[in-house]
């Protein structure tokens, strides 16, 4: 009975200690049928439950068997869906080392979790490569392959030949070989396959042999648009068409696999496969020159997702130490795959089981997946353009340049050596400024001042400080368009715009004819009207930052790529456009109000000029945003230009243009207008007076005020007063005073 009593109890306590076991969530897809990861999982799952983790990794497979369609693009869309919804589904993510950028986002950063002296096992020339990104450690590497190179040993001793070291002895033996073989009719045999076909090889055996004609071990990719690149595809081109064909090049993976099996090649190009082919040795892929390689990456990294609660959160990093930790690292070489932690090769009993003389032979190199937000595209025209090369149709050079572009993002340089156009911009900019900054002095000469009485100097200062911003968004236009400078091109365009004609606005607000309390209070408040502004549009600043403008590529198609802001349609953007369009109502009114005031006149109409102009430039530059430019240079003057005119004719015409005013006497033009305006005040005044002597409306008051001329002592006292109709209080005084002098007459 106790023993039954005592079963029972173990029984429960096993169901119990197995419920608050934390499940872990992990997928990847695979070629095959995944059970190189179900050893994995299951090698994790011992570990767990020997040490009271109390965590069960579970493993969620994509594979050839459960794809109804294109098996990687079933997989990425389905990923890219659960990611994108921010889905928990999945704690753990097995990915393809391609793809660090592309999940970038999704990804916690590990080393924020692991701790540092983990994360510095994989500081070597491989694991940086694939696994980090703008900083962040998106994964670390689970395992890794690379390319080599299967040599037909037994025809090569036939030969007297060795190995190959360099890409001309490659040539050479194949070609000793073939001849031979032929002259004893083995006209089967092909020298190299160059795997070449339509996928991802195609990336991978380009990408790599290219890195293979750098000048030492050292030196970086030399990259596709280089001297280099042009002498290795050409190269490339050569081997197809003396020792193997177009055909077998451009020929699938199966293709080359079943020619190891089959023996009919010299020398055959494949990611290492853990198993022996008869009559072919394995070795590093050849280079150039002699000591200089070259192979892909391949292989797989580990991630946690940043959408699960903390609790799996916490849970997968403990599955992260586990298979990327130095002991695991070493237990997974069992299983014929290679590690990315590259120190482990030093360890004097694991090179008892383990050639660790070859891996430290190999010379990684990632593919081009970080240039570009989307590989698969990128590989799509990679794999097009080689082939056009291969075939004749294009030269290694075009092929390379078109490449190039498809990840390179062109902008215009200060450099006069790199962009003419761009540097005679900058300096146009630059002068442009320092005559803004040197013209406001001038205005303290006491000849001037009369010129300048509109503004006091310290709002001239802060109008001039607009147009310079304005002007120094062009800056903004030079080199990589990152996300601060939208950013900041947004902030420029604010502050311009209300450096530059709030001073106005406050001018116009103290002698418009029309008063009330707001216009009262900004006559009586200037600096804190000023401040008041400012503060409203650095809160509207502050907000943007919630849906800033961003940095975004715009792909040409076999054209030049480049980036411009996408912020020309978000909100705040609007609201920018918005508030230009208020500045300029808020002007064109005032300015209808004071048309006629005599000694504001000048002023008073080129600011409306000036506004009008704005106005006119900044539609155009909305509806420059809306086209689609397919020229980054043309893009990049027709901004330039705009901006630039927006700053220089608003600095004519509110600043500039005063150097040239006459002040004195009224000439006889001036006369003349004074009495048609005379006569037309007069006129509008009577006929604003209702029959009945009731107030004038809205309307009237101003028109009235749009012919008021303000002070002047040219004008008689009764004039004076007549215009002056926007006063409600005199108005009734003078239908007063016309209706008791049309009793008297009665």
């Amino acid at each position: 009975m106790k023993i039954m009593l005592w079963l029972i109890l173990s029984i429960h306590l096993i169901i119990i200690s197995l419920a608050y076991a934390i499940k872990i969530n992990s997928v990847v897809w695979s070629y095959d049928d995944g059970s190189l990861f179900r050893a994995f999982t299951n090698d994790f799952n011992d570990y767990s439950k020997k040490n009271n983790l109390d965590i069960e990794l579970e493993f969620n497979l994509f594979t050839f068997q459960n794809v109804t369609n294109n098996f990687v693009t079933e997989y990425d869309s389905t990923i890219d869906y659960l990611l994108s919804r921010k889905s928990n589904k999945y704690d753990i993510y097995f990915y393809d080392v391609q793809y660090s950028r592309k999940y970038y986002d999704h990804f916690i950063n590990l080393a924020d979790y692991l701790k540092k002296e983990h994360i510095e096992k994989y500081e070597n020339d491989l694991a940086p490569q694939i696994c980090k990104y703008n900083g962040k450690w998106v994964g670390l590497p689970l395992y890794i392959n690379y390319s080599v190179l299967h040599s037909n040993v037994a025809l090569l001793e036939k030969y007297g030949l060795d190995i190959p070291k360099t890409w001309d002895q490659l040539l050479e033996y194949a070609e000793k070989i073939l001849k031979g073989e032929a002259e004893e009719g083995n006209t089967g045999l092909i020298g190299y396959n160059g795997l070449i076909p339509e996928n991802e090889s195609n990336v991978c055996s380009i990408h790599e042999y290219i890195y293979s004609f750098r000048e030492t071990p050292q030196s970086p990719f030399p990259g596709y648009a280089s001297e280099t690149a042009i002498e290795a595809l050409e190269k490339f081109k050569e081997i197809k068409d003396r020792i193997s064909s177009t055909e077998a090049f451009l020929n699938t993976d199966d293709f080359s696999i079943s020619g190891l099996f089959m023996q009919n090649f010299i020398f055959l190009k494949f990611w290492y496969i853990p198993i022996d082919f008869p009559g072919y040795k394995k070795t590093m892929i050849v280079g150039k020159n002699e000591g200089v390689s070259g192979t892909t990456i391949g292989g797989y990294n580990i991630a946690v997702s940043k959408y699960v609660d903390e609790e799996h959160r916490n849970a997968a990093i403990k599955v992260i130490e586990f298979f990327t930790s130095e002991e695991y690292q070493k237990e997974i070489t069992n299983y014929q795959v290679f590690s990315g932690m590259r120190s482990i090769y030093n360890d004097e009993e694991l090179c008892k089981k383990v050639d660790c003389e070859m891996e430290k032979q190999y010379q990684p190199i990632a593919r081009p997946s970080y240039e570009t937000d989307d590989y698969d595209e990128f590989s799509t025209y990679f794999v097009k353009y080689i082939h056009q090369f291969l075939k004749g149709n294009i030269t290694a050079s075009e092929a390379l340049n078109s490449i190039n572009n498809l990840i390179k993002f062109y902008s215009i340089s200060i450099n006069p050596k790199e962009s003419t156009f761009g540097f005679i911009s900058f300096i146009i900019s630059i002068l442009t400024i320092l005559i803004m900054i040197g013209s406001y002095f001038l205005i303290f000469n006491e000849h001037r001042k009369p010129k300048f009485e509109f503004l006091s100097n310290d709002l001239w200062f802060v109008s001039i400080f607009g147009l310079i911003l304005y002007m120094s968004v062009n800056f903004l236009e030079y080199g990589y368009i990152s996300d601060f400078k939208c950013q900041t091109k947004y902030i420029f365009r604010v502050f311009g715009l209300i450096f530059t004609f709030t001073p106005h606005i406050y001018k116009m607000c103290t002698i418009s004819p029309l008063k009330n309390k707001a216009t009262i209070w900004i006559e009586g408040n200037k600096y804190l009207f000023l401040l008041f502004v400012f503060v409203i549009n650095v809160i509207i600043c502050g907000l943007s930052f919630i849906s800033p403008s961003k940095g975004t590529d715009k792909k040409i198609d076999q054209g030049k790529n480049f980036r411009i802001c996408n912020g020309e349609r978000s909100f705040f953007s609007v609201l920018l456009i918005l508030e230009e369009v208020a500045i300029f109502l808020v002007i064109s009114v005032y300015a209808f109000l004071e048309w006629h005031i005599t000694k504001t006149v000048k002023d008073v109409r080129t600011l409306q000029s000036s506004a009008i102009v704005f106005l006119f430039l900044i539609i155009l530059l909305n509806i420059v945003n809306g086209l689609n430019v397919s020229s980054y240079e043309v893009y990049f003057i027709i901004h330039w230009l705009l901006f630039t005119l927006i700053s220089i004719s608003n600095y004519i015409l509110l600043f500039g243009i005063r150097f040239v005013w006459q002040i004195g006497k009224e000439d006889s033009l001036k006369k003349v207008r004074s009495t048609t305006l005379n006569s037309r005040t007069r006129s509008t005044s009577s006929n604003n007076l209702a029959k009945d002597g009731s107030t004038p409306t809205i309307i009237s008051k101003v028109v009235n005020c749009h012919y008021n001329r303000g002070t002047d002592e040219n004008i008689n006292k009764s004039t004076q007063m007549t215009t002056n109709c926007c006063s409600e209080n005199y108005t009734q005084n003078t239908q007063a005073q016309s209706i008791q002098s049309t009793k008297s007459k009665t």
